[in-house]
């Protein structure tokens, strides 16, 4: 952080994120990977451009480097999250960026310049408190910045520099689309009349999930007609992705190992005990080398070691013991004193006008009880503190500091037995002190040692997870070995080469890895995931495209069911034209709707997103009753007793011009860069390599 701190003194600034308003485009799920039989240094392709795995480096290490050179070197986690970016930002130069190009698009110096000090501001840089040090932006303190980064951090300036420029390409590129695509007179006047147009009716619904699959038939043959009619639907085609089933082996540490370290902890004891440097034999000792020696508050361990460290005396030892996943060693090196104070109240509270009515009342109360002796009784019939009543009133020993300011002074400078009315933000509270003590607080030193497997247990364990995966070579031994042995079996059925983890561990790219360079029905090797070896065993494969229908037959039965659902339904509904007589028949209610707007989805009473019901029932006359109506949630009946529609012939239309072009401009810039990404058949190869 020094670096950055050298950076705040120079410009009084703080540096800007890299990746500057490109938050929209790092969506991970946007992109897939590729499949099998790419060269072994291809990360991927984008627009039919190779992606080589130097090149993508190159990108990585400059941004990675770009960090190290402001004092800023990244977790693991956060060099994923730069990888990730610099992949979606190659996907953006290779779609939107040639598309800017092509168009003839550039950024200049000045434009440059422009959107960091000029008449056009990136909004990063004006919502930035920084570059307002008086609460006005200043477009000084920017230059002040970029000189320092500029003259100090090149490399960090460069990063920076770029993406800036490719973000305000893109927006120029986005913007001049938007303006392309400008509402005509028609468009305008549609979203006012499909907005204004309304219409109220009385519908009688017929709920799909009221019909039990049980009672639909479907047969094999039905499944496979609609297999054969929709394979090649869009919403169908599936990406490449695996299958698999794997079993886990916990590297723990055995009783042997607990019992080795315990008798290590044990040999230095005497040591800790003696030494006359116990920050230093810490350091020496200690797994974590944390020196500092800390207060002992009651009830950090827990059983009787928290008491005999509280009894201890200064110099004694106490352990070694078990605390979660370590063993510890406390040695008591001297004594805190801390205030604390036992007292009871009585809250009175105000609502910042009644001040002086209720301080008068405190008063009053306090008079009573100092005659009376009867504190508690007082507190059951006028406290408003309701969570201490049932105790009395009594807060018991709270250490100096932890109460409201007027309430801890009184607590622990007045005098035991006092009484007072003090005022805070809650009200008047009557206090009583009922004593005062300072409670001794062992200062310890500890020494820790992590509990982990030895190298003899780890072998041990890789050995069980060896022949396990030697012996069982197919599916069939390899759950029937798991049954016999206990273990238990985890299936991640769609395993997408874009995957960081699977069903029971969140991370686990090696083993995605494996899983998407496999073969059916191989066994894994061990795999190493942190403390665990895992076996797994593909199950199934999926290529991408058209599915097969062996993967999709229980999901296009459910699609099956439902269209038999409707014919039912329909059926059932079909020539009564009486709501009333079709609610009985159905044992539902008549439901009513009103004033719904041709641009809404939603049926009130009915379902959530049902346009398409909405938009027939506005093709009827008040009076009229429709046929059964198929919707996304069951199938509708109406009877329409209302219907207002605008006139937009009298309508002019620039006054909903604005409207419709707004509706355009805030879908092109996800719209533009979807279908330009979707065209550019995108092949990632990355989990190949991470």
């Amino acid at each position: 952080m020094a670096t950055i701190t050298k950076i705040r003194q120079n410009s009084g600034l703080v540096l800007i994120v890299i990746g500057l308003g490109m938050g929209a485009f790092l969506l991970g799920d946007f992109f897939r990977g590729a499949g099998p039989g790419q060269q072994a240094q291809e990360i991927g392709s984008i627009n039919g451009k190779t992606i080589d795995r130097l090149e993508f480096e190159n990108r990585v290490s400059e941004e990675i480097e770009s960090l190290r050179s402001i004092n800023q070197s990244p977790t693991p986690d956060q060099t994923d999250q730069i990888r990730t970016r610099v992949w979606n930002n190659m996907i953006q130069e290779q779609t939107v960026g040639l598309g800017a190009g092509e168009a003839g698009f550039a950024v200049t110096q000045g434009e440059y310049d422009d959107i960091r000090w000029g008449d056009n501001i990136n909004p990063a840089f004006l919502n930035d408190a920084t570059f307002s040090p008086e609460g006005v932006f200043d477009p000084n303190q920017v230059k002040n910045y970029f000189n320092v980064i500029n003259g100090s951090y090149p490399l960090y300036a460069k990063v920076q520099q770029k993406q800036l420029v490719d973000n305000q390409l893109y927006s120029k590129y986005y913007f001049a689309i938007s303006k392309g695509l400008e509402a005509n007179d028609i468009e305008s006047l549609s979203i006012a009349e499909s907005n204004d147009s309304k219409i109220s009716f009385n519908f009688v619904l017929k709920n799909y999930n009221t019909i039990a699959d049980s009672t639909v038939e479907v047969a094999d043959a039905d499944i496979k007609k609609y297999y054969d009619k929709h394979k090649n639907d869009k919403q169908f085609q599936q990406l490449a992705s695996r299958g698999i089933k794997y079993v886990s082996f916990p590297v723990v540490a055995s009783e042997t190992d607990l019992s080795f370290l315990n008798n290590q902890m044990e040999l230095i004891v005497p040591e800790f005990k003696n030494t006359d440097n116990d920050s230093l034999f810490v350091i020496n000792n200690s797994d974590n080398r944390l020196a500092y020696k800390q207060v002992y508050k009651e009830g950090i361990y827990v059983g009787e070691e928290d008491s005999l460290i509280i009894n201890a005396a200064i110099g004694d030892v106490v352990g070694p013991f078990v605390n979660g996943d370590n063993y510890t060693i406390v040695k008591i090196t001297g004594d805190h004193f801390e205030k604390e104070a036992r007292v009871r109240h009585i809250l009175l509270r105000t609502n910042g006008v009644n001040d002086d009515e209720i301080s008068a009342r405190a008063d009053s109360l306090v008079r009573v009880i100092k005659r009376k002796r009867n504190f508690e009784d007082m507190v059951n019939k006028f406290s408003d503190d309701v969570a201490s009543v049932k105790d009395g009133g009594v807060y018991d020993w709270f250490p100096e500091g932890r109460m409201v300011v007027e309430f801890n002074d009184f607590s622990f400078n007045g005098k035991k037995g006092e009484i007072k009315s003090v005022k805070t933000t809650y009200g008047f509270h009557i206090v009583e002190i009922l004593d005062q003590r300072e409670q001794r607080q062992p200062e310890i030193a500890i020494i820790t040692r992590f509990i982990e497997p030895s190298s003899e247990t780890f072998d041990a364990v890789y050995s069980d997870a060896t022949d396990f995966s030697i012996v069982n070579g197919d599916l069939e031994s390899f759950e029937q070995s798991a049954k016999d042995n206990e273990y238990k079996i985890i299936e991640a059925s769609r395993i997408l080469k874009t995957s960081k983890g699977v069903p029971g561990m969140a991370s686990a790219e090696e083993l995605v890895r494996w899983a998407n360079n496999g073969s059916m029905d191989e066994v894994s090797t061990p795999i190493e995931l942190n403390d665990k070896f895992v076996v797994a065993i593909i199950t199934n494969i999926t290529e991408k495209g058209m599915p097969k229908y062996v993967d999709v037959k229980d999901r296009f039965r459910n699609l099956v069911v439902n269209e038999k659902k409707v014919d039912m339904a329909k059926a059932e509904m079909e020539g009564i034209v009486d709501l009333d007589e079709l609610a009985t028949l159905l044992n539902v209610q008549v439901r009513t709707a009103s004033n719904i707007p041709l641009s809404s989805n939603t049926i009130p009473g009915g379902g959530s997103n049902e346009p398409e019901v909405i938009g027939k029932a506005f093709t009827l006359e008040v009076g009229d009753i429709s046929i059964p109506m198929e919707g996304k949630d069951g199938v509708y009946v109406i009877e329409l007793t209302d219907k207002n529609m605008v006139d937009i012939s009298e309508m002019d239309s620039e006054l909903f011009a604005e409207d419709a072009n707004n509706k355009y401009e805030n879908r092109v810039n996800t719209g533009v860069f979807n279908a330009l990404r979707n065209d550019a058949d995108v092949e990632d190869n990355r989990s190949n390599f991470y």
